[in-house]
């Protein structure tokens, strides 16, 4: 299935909205209409990090396009429009990151979705990827509010994957906020290690 995905995309990879699936080159009007932005300024004017568009119906649409239905033309307009955003920047990362996956959900989408998007959002704006973190047991949206802050902690480092970024910066890519717990933890592991971090997720909830 995951193969014969790979393959359609690769060969009609814009001859449907990847929200709607209607025959359009890209996302059609109506659904780029629909994304109601959450927070619309740049990564420089934040603390820690930004969220690009709500959770809303058509979003929730994409982002389930891509990682359930493994759709990857949804997942490269998503990354498209992440790398959109960064180019719009003054501030300049020296790194991209992305937030764990865990291993049921590993297991359950057969990929790593943050990863997938990581890789593309590099590759367009010629930044170095980096894995840095081991996730935690369980999955993060099978538990309540309260349970997600205590299983972050859980998150860890893959110290094997940080020489040279003492001193370094890094944005950090995932495609939900929900409670904020994961790239909280993550950010926090990052400037353990003296490394300048923020976030930029797609939506949020």
């Amino acid at each position: 299935m995951r193969a014969l995905s790979r393959i359609a995309d690769f060969f009609y990879p814009r001859l449907r909205c990847p929200v709607c699936l209607t025959f359009h080159e890209g996302l059609c009007i109506t659904c780029r209409a629909s994304f109601l932005p959450y927070d619309e300024s740049l990564l420089s004017e934040s603390e820690s990090g930004i969220s690009m568009y709500r959770h809303q119906e058509s979003v929730k649409i994409l982002i389930s396009n891509y990682k359930k239905k493994m759709i990857f033309s949804a997942g490269d307009l998503m990354a498209t429009l992440i790398t959109e955003k960064l180019s719009a920047e003054e501030e300049r990362f020296d790194f991209i990151t992305f937030a764990p996956s865990s291993k049921s959900s590993l297991k359950k989408l057969g990929f790593d979705h943050g990863a997938y998007l990581a890789k593309r959002i590099g590759r367009q704006l010629d930044i170095p990827i980096r894995a840095l973190f081991r996730p935690s047991d369980k999955e993060q949206k099978v538990l309540e509010r309260d349970e997600r802050s205590e299983n972050a902690k859980k998150i860890a480092l893959l110290s094997e994957n940080m020489d040279g970024l003492k001193g370094k910066s890094g944005v950090l890519v995932d495609d939900v906020y929900t409670t904020g717990s994961t790239v909280t933890a993550c950010l926090a592991l990052m400037k353990i290690r003296g490394i300048e971090g923020k976030y930029i997720t797609f939506s949020r909830i």
